[in-house]
């Protein structure tokens, strides 16, 4: 039974965070200019792009940091 409760607990808020990622996405579709300072590159992408791959970097630092210290 509370096997049960967990998994329509998680699946609710999976279910949940879809729909954040949604309406992030519909919100936020202008086009943003991002620059590498130092070298001459600029790219062109969607906003919803630029907030999604700044959150997956982030999780990647927060995990070598996390396994550098075990």
């Amino acid at each position: 039974m509370f096997r049960f409760i967990a998994q329509l607990v998680c699946g609710l808020f999976a279910l949940l965070l879809a729909g954040f990622v949604v309406l992030l996405v519909l919100a936020n579709r202008s086009a943003v200019t991002v620059s590498t300072h130092p070298l001459p590159y600029q790219l062109e992408m969607p906003l919803y792009l630029v907030i999604a791959a700044s959150f997956v970097v982030g999780l990647l630092i927060g995990l070598l940091f996390y396994t550098g210290l075990k």
